[in-house]
């Protein structure tokens, strides 16, 4: 049953770079995403520059979430603008995560 719910892949930024809204009740389970749903993220997200190396090493959600400024800047080939961009959209991610998680625990 559960394999019939879609992943909820967010756009965190817009175009010009402001912060996107996302719904209060989304449920964001990053570290579950295949290497499918990260590279749906890059694309949604304006990074598709990444997608070759993403796809490459096959960096699946959990990945994602723990890549360090080191591997990061590797899978941008050390270019500092692809290389901050993302590791904005990763603190987004986090922080997202770390608010959702913490309403869902007040709820129990």
């Amino acid at each position: 049953e559960e394999s019939l719910v879609q992943t909820y892949i967010p756009r965190l930024v817009d175009v010009a770079g402001n912060k996107a809204s996302i719904p209060r009740d989304t449920v964001l389970d990053v570290p579950s995403w295949s290497v499918g749903h990260v590279i749906r993220f890059l694309e949604v997200n304006e990074c598709t520059n990444l997608v070759p190396a993403f796809k490459e090493k096959a960096i699946n959600g959990e990945q994602l979430m723990n890549l360090t400024k080191q591997e990061i800047m590797s899978l941008s080939q050390n270019k500092i603008g692809p290389c901050l961009k993302f590791e904005n959209l990763q603190n987004l991610l986090k922080k997202m995560m770390t608010s959702m998680q913490a309403r869902q625990y007040a709820r129990t």
